[in-house]
Order: structure tokens, then C-alpha cells, then sequence
């Protein structure tokens, strides 16, 4: 799938794809530690919703030092689960 997900212009394949990547933190969520899977839905909600708005109000787009830390956060958070 990831082969053709990348070669196609489909849209709505997109969309299917990211609706799996939400349904899969929810099923995470239901079958790990508490503590450690809702440490990954709130940065995971983080980076989705509120760090590309954050970005986005700057004239000139970067990340902050404690936006570049929490990023590392989350990407480790995201592997560690994967």
C-alpha cells in the first residue's frame, strides 16, 4: 500500500490512510499503559492541530527551541509505539 499510496494522486486514498492513523492510536490507546499512550495522543493532537497553527501566525515560518524539543518528543513517543 505504501508504494501505491505515494505514486497516486487519489485523494480520497489519502484521507483513508489518515483515518487509519487516528484509528490506530485509538486502539492503541485501549490496549497499552494509560499513562504512556495518553502522553502520545496529546502530543500526537499537538503536532497534528496546534504546531502548524503556531507556525503559521509567524511571518516567518521555524520551530522554537521548546517547539524542536517537543517534536523529539513525539517522534520518539511515535516510534516507541509503532
Amino acid at each position: 500500500m505504501a508504494t501505491t499510496l505515494y505514486e497516486t494522486r487519489d485523494v480520497e486514498l489519502w484521507k483513508e490512510t489518515f483515518e487509519l492513523y487516528e484509528k490506530m492510536l485509538q486502539f492503541k490507546a485501549e490496549n497499552e499503559k494509560k499513562e504512556k499512550i495518553l502522553k502520545l495522543l496529546d502530543l500526537d493532537q499537538w503536532f497534528q492541530n496546534q504546531l502548524p497553527q503556531e507556525i503559521n501566525k509567524r511571518l516567518e515560518q521555524y520551530l522554537t527551541q521548546k517547539e524542536l524539543i517537543k517534536l523529539m518528543d513525539w517522534k520518539l513517543t511515535v516510534s516507541y509505539h509503532s
